[in-house]
């Protein structure tokens, strides 16, 4: 099999495979937790205060090993014109099993990347936000309350999670071809195309 640019597609069609793997397997996992860990703390009698902390805490647990768990079944998910593929730099073959460490490693790539930007995405759209409401408010003595604002509001707010998504990808279609210490992932051609 030979190796294949990463084109935007393939970082989308690697997004699409993460997200909606980890949105429903999380959906899951903290309806069942949720449901546990009430019927447990209601049994015995913890204060809502600390049975909202220790949800919130098992809740993050979970959300993190499902994504690690989607992410380490993906890094050798087979598309129908390509496959992803984790290589091992001193063989050059392709890894037959990848590892917690490897997707661990992948995800932390990836959401610290994607923290960094939003951020500035946030900032730069909150100041833009700050002085269009600024002005109209000067001028009209309209808030954040009258509907203009709310819509303006709304506005940005749909902005930030149209920008969240088209930066994901672009950060996925580096992570795609990225050389780590003793291994690299790639794209490569899928030599069994299906129709």
């Amino acid at each position: 099999m030979r190796e294949i640019d990463v084109t935007k597609m393939i970082a989308f069609r690697f997004w699409w495979s993460w997200t909606w793997r980890s949105n429903l397997f999380a959906l899951i996992a903290g309806f069942l937790l949720g449901l546990i860990s009430a019927f447990v703390a209601s049994m015995i009698g913890l204060p809502i205060e600390l049975q909202t902390m220790v949800q919130t805490l098992l809740g993050l647990m979970i959300g993190l090993t499902i994504t690690i768990l989607v992410v380490k079944s993906i890094l050798r998910q087979k598309y129908s014109k390509f496959k992803i593929a984790v290589i091992d730099k001193d063989s050059n073959q392709e890894v037959k099993e990848v590892s917690y460490a490897m997707a661990i490693h992948f995800c932390w790539s990836f959401f610290w990347k994607t923290f960094l930007c939003m951020l500035g995405v946030v900032v730069i759209v909150g100041i833009f936000m700050g002085i269009i409401m600024g002005i109209l408010s000067a001028n009209t003595n309209m808030s954040i309350n009258s509907p203009a604002g709310a819509m303006i509001f709304i506005l940005c707010y749909l902005f930030i999670l149209v920008a969240a998504v088209f930066i994901q990808i672009f950060i996925l279609k580096s992570l795609l071809k990225a050389d780590y210490s003793d291994y690299r992932i790639t794209v490569l051609e899928n030599d069994q195309i299906v129709y």
